[in-house]
């Protein structure tokens, strides 16, 4: 699944709630890491939220044209993601578990790893949070490369 994919299928209260989050994410680390055989970048941010300071990670493959191109790091498929706000964990873990794009953190999941969410998302539709569209709105501004060289 691609970002821009993940991003559409935001609820349109959650897309409210990310425009309240005043300040930037900020780059914590980046590491690479190969999985199934693709070479990924993960990128783990600290974002401020209402209440609380969450970690969030984007794992995206290695492709030189997509992390020197704003518009192409949206198209990438095999896009994995994390946030450790509660949100991520009890609405949209297991769906994005379903569909190949969250980030392993089976164990800071706990039953939500293995439980759909009924009631939050009894569509098992993939999207991600308000802290990780913080973070995609970042990358609307600068490059994956740039990002990572400073």
């Amino acid at each position: 699944m691609n970002l821009k994919t993940l991003l559409s299928n935001v609820p349109d209260t959650w897309m409210d709630n990310y425009r309240q989050l005043k300040s930037a994410p900020k780059l914590k680390k980046f590491t690479a890491f190969v999985s199934d055989n693709i070479p990924y970048f993960r990128l783990i941010f600290t974002v401020e939220g209402m209440t609380d300071k969450y970690i969030t990670e984007l794992a995206i493959p290695i492709k030189p044209a997509a992390i020197k191109s704003v518009k192409k790091v949206f198209e990438l498929d095999k896009v994995r993601v994390y946030c450790s706000c509660p949100a991520f964990k009890y609405y949209v873990a297991y769906a994005l578990k379903t569909k190949g794009s969250l980030h392993d953190h089976k164990k800071d999941l706990g039953i939500a790893y293995t439980t759909p969410a009924k009631v939050r998302n009894p569509g098992n539709v993939p999207y991600v949070c308000k802290h990780l569209v913080k973070v995609a709105d970042l990358l609307t501004k600068q490059t994956v490369l740039k990002l990572i060289s400073q």
